[in-house]
């Protein structure tokens, strides 16, 4: 077992964009590295010899692009095993990965939100933030009939544990929610705190949360973080 975690970063209207995903693996590689199945699984790896060639279909990654505006551009994504300081994958997206949706998009802080059900009352839900709306997707901050699809589609796609063949060995990586060790950076300042992974995966394990559903928000939300000139 080992605990994953996967950074998509691209740049929507100026604006760098980076989400986050946590998973909990299971099997034992045999000629690739857990990090880089992971990328591979998630629907990151371009495919030249597919029919066409591209990127892989029905997968988180596929999903999410399908939701977005073209004027959304993947930069790269890396994958870490958390506790390990070998098993560690990173790439450029050397083919064009960008959105689907074409049309006049709305900023960069109207976002399509998604969050988890909770099943441990001590782990908070889990939450994701997507830019990259186009105007005709959306009306008076709700989505048209067949945009709530390719969300509901994102959500699916986000609840599933995905799988990697490798040589014949499947490596499955189920999606979950991690709850971080607070502590405080500057003993000069105790208000101040922030959160990092605990110490060692059995420790973290026992703040983790496995068997995640996630879901959408049926409006469009919004994130001031993401306001231009305001960062991620």
């Amino acid at each position: 077992m080992a605990l994953l975690e996967l950074t998509l970063q691209s740049t929507f209207q100026g604006q760098e964009i980076i989400n986050r995903f946590n998973y909990v693996s299971t099997g034992t590689p045999a000629a690739v590295s857990l990090s880089f199945a992971l990328v591979s699984a998630f629907g990151c790896i371009y495919d030249p010899d597919g029919v066409p060639p591209g990127y892989p279909p029905d997968t988180p990654f596929a999903a999410i692009r399908a939701a977005q505006s073209s004027a959304v551009s993947y930069d790269q994504v890396s994958a870490i095993d958390i506790y390990s300081v070998t098993d560690f994958y990173e790439t450029p997206f050397l083919e064009p990965a960008t959105g689907a949706r074409s049309g006049e998009q709305l900023p960069p802080f109207a976002a399509m939100g998604f969050r988890t059900g909770r099943v441990r009352r001590d782990i908070r839900r889990g939450t994701k933030r997507f830019v990259g709306l186009s105007e005709g997707d959306t009306i008076n901050g709700m989505y048209h009939a067949d945009h709530l699809a390719r969300l509901e589609l994102i959500a699916t796609k986000l609840s599933e544990v995905l799988t990697y063949d490798d040589e014949g060995n499947t490596i499955s990586f189920a999606p979950c929610i991690v709850s971080k060790q607070k502590y405080t950076p500057d003993p000069l300042r105790p208000d101040r705190v922030a959160y990092r992974y605990y110490p060692t995966l059995e420790e973290q394990m026992q703040h983790v949360a496995t068997g995640i559903l996630w879901d959408y928000y049926p409006t469009v939300r919004s994130q001031t973080s993401r306001q231009v000139g305001r960062g991620r």
